[in-house]
């Protein structure tokens, strides 16, 4: 693996991973039973 490519991925992941946290707090965060349950 060319040491360019590796560091670009990483950074790539890095990003999609969070990107990916971020959707699961948005999506999860409201309709989490527990939150839904304090929200009501």
């Amino acid at each position: 693996v060319v040491n360019n490519s590796s560091g670009y991925e990483k950074t790539m992941w890095e990003r999609i991973e969070t990107e990916l946290e971020e959707v699961d707090i948005e999506s999860l965060g409201f309709n989490h039973p527990l939150c839904s349950g304090v929200l009501d």
